[in-house]
Order: C-alpha cells, then structure tokens, then sequence
C-alpha cells in the first residue's frame, strides 16, 4: 500500500515505539499528542490528516474519545513486513 509522507511519518512513530514494546501487534495504542508533536520536527506536516487518512485505509483505529490511536490487524501486518 502506497503511503503519503505523512502517513509514512506516522506509521514509522507507530514502529518505533510498539518495537519497545516487543513488536507491532494489532490494538498497540498511541496517544494522539505522542503523533501530533512530532509537527516540530515536520512542521510542513498535517498530522491531523495524516491521522484520518490511515482510518480511512484500515491501519489505525481511534478510540472513542479520540485521544488514542490504535493499529488495526492491518496496520499491524504492514508494519511486520518492514
């Protein structure tokens, strides 16, 4: 799947801090801040879209309050191949 840089940026967050956690596995959560501040380092970078845009394709899921983001079992897969 083709991703934008944006949502590469976002799924590279995802990668970085699920490999701590022992891998990316489907339902790892990040809180939406620990995406968004990652604009200091991309300031040309529309975070809050990037976010929608991963729903739409299936690799994130938000949580009801919309404060956290979690990967789906498709998310999980793409990361897995990396």
């Amino acid at each position: 799947m083709d991703l934008t840089t944006v949502e590469q940026v976002i799924m590279d967050r995802f990668y970085e801090k699920s490999r701590m956690a022992g891998g990316p596995r489907a339902g790892y959560v990040l809180r939406k801040d620990a995406v968004v501040c990652l604009g200091d380092e991309h300031p040309d970078l529309d975070f809050e879209s990037g976010l929608e845009a991963l729903i739409d394709k299936g690799l994130l899921l938000r949580a009801e309050s919309g404060g956290f983001y979690y990967l789906s079992e498709a998310g999980s897969e793409a990361l897995q191949v990396r």
